[in-house]
């Protein structure tokens, strides 16, 4: 279920605020965190059914043990786990691929004479370009869109330009034809193509890692937890979501933008403080550990797992100095966007990063299903 916060000092300023539940038995709670929050509304996955699993481990513990709790070392357990979606969960091509066919499909059962795939991706293009333009003409800083808003856009100049449909009935056909078709498919699929050990990968950290909080942080509208995998993930961030849900810039809201990894910071360590670890989450723990600028961390209590070298890997080890773990198969082909690629996937950038690779990238597997093997060398 979704949970909102009460808002604090943030570095971007939203454009919606949301009251919540204060935590005034605690004010340290409140200080934590008052260097970064905003109103979150990116999903926070229910995990009532880990929660209990916790307390029960904690409360069946010795006597001994739980005496000496606060001298245990704790520098080898896990706290953070975090996933990248696209290509390290499941293959970008197809999944994409079928949820734009599955739009398109939508809209010619409706729509007479709506053009295929390769016309929208061409739309798609000429809008973000327009309106780069618009913005350059203007001497103001690019505001970047959504993906789903450029789409849907170029479906509503698709019919109002070529099938002779009225403004209104396209805008309405677009919009709701994306909610009906598009993501519903793409959430469908992505569960469907999992890689190989993914599910058993996310039990097996369960498992041994039973206090870890696990997060994914995506420049897509992909969802871990509408794509099977709920029971496993305790908060999602969607760049895609976000930009049109809170008003963030595209460029600040994707990565490699520091934007979703401080979220994430802060996701996880609310999750802690309302899931009982507040320890681990104190001016002695993970995440005051990991702010961002705090290069005095001697050991990673997070890992942040991806596919991209420069929008994992490197800007992971930038923004919150935790270990990466790189998952590259040269089997998998990777998806190219019809409507072109962000500023943060030019070509130099990603050659720049490739070429120093070995500074950010901790380990490199081929497959998430190797990811426990990794864990088991770095954490109790």
């Amino acid at each position: 279920a979704m949970r909102t916060m009460m808002p604090t000092s943030c570095l971007y300023r939203p454009l919606h605020h949301f009251s919540g539940r204060r935590h005034k038995e605690q004010p340290q709670k409140r200080e934590l965190l008052c260097w970064f929050s905003s109103s979150f509304t990116s999903r926070i996955v229910d995990r009532n059914r880990r929660r209990k699993r916790g307390n029960s481990e904690r409360q069946t513990s010795s006597a001994s043990s739980s005496s000496s709790s606060a001298s245990v070392d704790d520098t080898r357990e896990l706290h953070v786990l975090t996933f990248d979606l696209d290509d390290t969960v499941w293959p970008t091509l197809p999944v994409v691929t079928a949820a734009n066919e599955s739009y398109i499909k939508w809209l010619q059962t409706r729509v007479q004479n709506f053009p295929e795939t390769r016309v929208m991706n061409e739309l798609m293009k000429g809008i973000r370009e327009e309106r780069e333009e618009m913005f350059r003409m203007r001497g103001e800083e690019h505001v970047a869109l959504s993906y789903a808003s450029i789409r849907i856009a170029a479906a509503v100049k698709a019919m109002t330009t070529l099938c002779d449909v009225c403004e209104h009935d396209a805008i309405g056909m677009a919009a709701r034809g994306y909610h009906l078709s598009w993501i519903p498919t793409r959430n469908s699929t992505g569960g469907k193509l999992l890689f190989p050990g993914v599910r058993e990968c996310l039990e097996t950290v369960r498992e041994r890692y039973p206090r870890c909080v696990i997060g994914s942080i995506t420049n897509g509208l992909g969802s871990a937890s509408e794509s099977g995998l709920r029971e496993f993930f305790d908060f999602e961030i969607s760049a895609d979501e976000l930009i049109d849900k809170e008003g963030v810039n595209g460029d600040v809201a994707r990565k490699p933008s520091p934007w979703p990894f401080r979220r994430a910071q802060t996701m996880a360590q609310t999750f802690m403080l309302e899931s009982g670890n507040a320890n681990r989450a104190s001016d002695d723990g993970v995440i005051s550990s990991l702010k961002i600028g705090d290069h005095k961390l001697e050991r990673a209590y997070w890992v942040h797992v991806g596919d991209d070298v420069l929008n994992d890997c490197k800007a992971a080890k930038d923004h919150l100095n935790c270990r990466t773990v790189l998952v590259r198969d040269v089997n998998v082909v990777k998806y190219v966007s019809g409507g072109g690629a962000p500023w943060a996937e030019r070509p130099e950038a990603v050659e720049e990063a490739e070429k120093n690779k070995a500074l950010y990238v901790d380990e490199e597997i081929v497959s998430v299903g190797d990811l426990p093997d990794i864990l088991g060398k770095w954490f109790n």
